[in-house]
């Protein structure tokens, strides 16, 4: 019995003893840390209406009026807000053709016209004004008017009022500028265009073309 019992104390001794042993080895370990980092950047976007068929269709002699409109949707989360410009490739002419062409828009104010002025007998003209925008705010004091007959004052968008023309050079008409960032979605921004013939015109028949060219960029 007495054997018994030593041999199991000494089992139990040794296998404690190993356990003290061996402890220090298994609760060893070593940790470090790793800083994970992004950075998101801030975007502007702009998608506009890819044509604009103006109608009707104005006689080559007798002339008369056509009207089209496309939209703009700028989105920006930058909070210093946009500013969009507008231009064009050429003036509204066919084929290349220097004298069968709608002359630029010329206004008879300081500003933009309240009114289309009509170009007379033997003349054409185009130009643009800003018909809508989901945030009046945004639109430069230019194309704003006072909802009853004049442009640059007070804070109204007015469909089909304060004309002006769509420049053809380097340089842009600044259409609208926001000081922050716009709201989720977008800004839209309905841009109106109008091409007009006097009478005892003699217009090439076809199709008459240029390309308007919107850029929004960051403040």
């Amino acid at each position: 019995m007495k054997k018994s019992l030593s041999l199991t104390l000494i089992i139990s001794l040794v296998a404690v003893g190993t356990f003290v042993f061996l402890e220090p080895q298994l609760t060893k370990g070593v940790a470090d840390e790793t800083t994970v980092s992004l950075t998101v950047e801030d975007e502007i976007t702009l998608v506009c209406s890819s044509t604009a068929a103006l109608a009707p269709n104005i006689a080559s002699v007798s002339g008369g009026t056509s009207t089209s409109t496309f939209l703009c949707t700028i989105e920006t989360t930058d909070t210093d807000g946009y500013n969009l410009n507008i231009k064009k490739s050429q003036k509204l002419m066919i084929a290349d053709v220097a004298n069968q062409r709608f002359d630029d828009y010329a206004t008879t104010t300081t500003f933009s016209d309240w009114t289309y002025a009509a170009p007379g007998n033997g003349n054409e003209t185009f130009g643009f004004c800003v018909n809508a925008a989901a945030s009046t705010t945004d639109i430069v004091q230019n194309f704003l008017d006072n909802g009853a007959n004049e442009c640059s004052t007070s804070t109204s968008v007015t469909t089909w009022h304060c004309w002006h023309p769509v420049p053809t050079d380097a340089s842009y008409v600044a259409v609208a500028n926001r000081a922050v960032a716009t709201p989720g979605g977008g800004i839209t921004i309905e841009f109106g265009l109008q091409a007009v013939a006097g009478g005892t015109n003699s217009l090439i028949s076809g199709n008459y073309y240029t390309t308007t060219t919107v850029t929004a960029v960051t403040n």
